[in-house]
């Protein structure tokens, strides 16, 4: 009997994880459904009271949450929803599988951020099986670790090598900071000691307000044209053509905030180089692919950046140890393990 798989968000327009986290799922046996209040409330989600089956949890502590510009704030309807998720994880025989993607909500600070935290670990206690993308952290949150699947080898496409670009001749590097441009990404500080005249390009969507700082101290600190900021979504297309232009890619992302980046993901085996600050899931990955660097402070990587002169030639095997450590098959693997468990074992 085909089991399902329950999965909240369904659906996320500007991030391709949920659909590689769905085709995984798909892959590893399960048919795939949208867990949501409309689909309880019409009858569609009865699989929930059926053991075996399983709920898939993203992001969920985010949802009493709404952003007003970059700070985001509670918000009641936002806080009834997620109640309504408790009460179902409480009830259902599903399994429940609640993915720990954050320390706490991005860009909260003061008691919100607090809050935050509490309500994460709160889902933790809640669920039957949490999962991390940073196996450094398994033990602390009493987790299993399963890799975040590659942008680029999804199961769709037969990669055997990441088509990393190789400088045939050393050359003046090109840096670069992609994605989501927000204040946990920590670009602001950075903008305010980058050095004047170093290359340097930010793209991807920002609020306004944000927006706006960021562009205020390109023009304060004259850092334009070399330093170029362009607001707003990346397309898929878009995000690999910019990415191709890079010789290092940043990761300024503040710790205490989140796991892992998902633009980590995006780069690993596709640039030559990924500096990032430290955590202990870079010094693991740097141990694995010398390509990604680990940075102490914001003052080391621009002293850093500063410092190099030229890119060295890409190795080719890094896109191959990429694809050992997070690849497709990997991750059907290991997502089978955890959530297909042999016979014999308990279920829910």
């Amino acid at each position: 009997m085909t089991r399902t798989a329950f999965v909240s968000p369904f659906t996320n327009t500007t991030n391709r994880y949920i659909d590689l986290q769905k085709r995984l799922l798909s892959d590893c046996g399960f048919a795939v459904k949208p867990l949501s209040i409309k689909s309880v409330l019409t009858g569609q989600a009865w699989g929930l009271f059926k053991p075996g089956n399983v709920m898939a949890f993203h992001w969920l502590e985010t949802r009493p949450f709404v952003w007003k510009g970059a700070s985001p704030r509670l918000a009641l309807k936002g806080s009834v929803e997620f109640l309504f998720y408790l009460l179902l994880m409480a009830v259902a025989r599903a399994k429940v599988v609640y993915f720990v993607h954050n320390h706490a909500v991005h860009d909260t600070t003061g008691w919100h951020k607090k809050l935050s935290i509490r309500l994460i670990r709160l889902l933790r206690s809640m669920a039957d099986v949490r999962v991390v993308h940073d196996p450094s952290h398994a033990e602390p949150y009493s987790a299993v670790y399963l890799p975040h699947p590659l942008y680029w080898d999804d199961g769709q496409a037969a990669i055997t090598h990441a088509p990393q670009p190789v400088a045939s001749v050393p050359r003046p590097p090109q840096f670069g900071m992609l994605g989501a441009v927000r204040p946990y990404k920590n670009i602001h500080a950075i903008l305010e000691i980058w050095p004047p005249g170093l290359p340097l390009v930010i793209r991807g969507r920002a609020s306004d307000d944000y927006a706006a700082k960021l562009k205020e101290i390109i023009t304060r600190r004259q850092l334009a044209p070399q330093v170029v900021f362009q607001s707003g979504y990346m397309s898929d297309a878009d995000f690999a053509a910019s990415l191709a232009s890079l010789d290092v890619l940043i990761l300024a992302h503040i710790n205490d905030s989140m796991l892992v980046s998902g633009a980590f993901f995006e780069a690993v085996g596709q640039v030559p180089a990924i500096w990032a600050r430290e955590s202990p899931f870079i010094h693991w990955v740097a141990s694995e692919l010398p390509s990604t660097v680990p940075f102490k402070d914001d003052e080391e990587l621009v002293a850093r950046a500063t410092a190099l002169k030229a890119i060295a030639p890409s190795k080719s095997d890094q896109g191959l140890t990429a694809i050992r450590l997070f690849g497709w098959k990997e991750c059907v693997r290991s997502y089978s393990a955890v959530l297909n468990p042999a016979p014999g074992r308990n279920q829910k």
